[in-house]
């Protein structure tokens, strides 16, 4: 009976942190993007971090090659 209780707290306690993080009251990235105000004003995945302005330039242009190429390679 114990553990069961011990597993439900653990339960909830990890499902409050997750919607906490996920609403960005603990200071993280909200999920909806930039903060209010804010718009386009800077990376907010981690993906994106890294890139420099022009590297974050080359990949876009690689991108609307490969659209404007109806996504053949080659």
């Amino acid at each position: 009976m114990l553990i069961a209780v011990a597993v439900l707290a653990a339960a909830v306690v990890g499902a409050v942190a997750w919607w906490l993080r996920r609403n960005g009251a603990s200071g993280g990235d909200p999920v909806g993007g930039e903060g209010p105000g804010t718009p386009g004003a800077g990376p907010g995945r981690g993906w994106e971090l890294p890139l420099t302005s022009e590297a974050q330039a080359a990949f876009m242009e690689g991108l609307r090659a490969y659209h404007e190429g109806a996504g053949r390679c080659g």
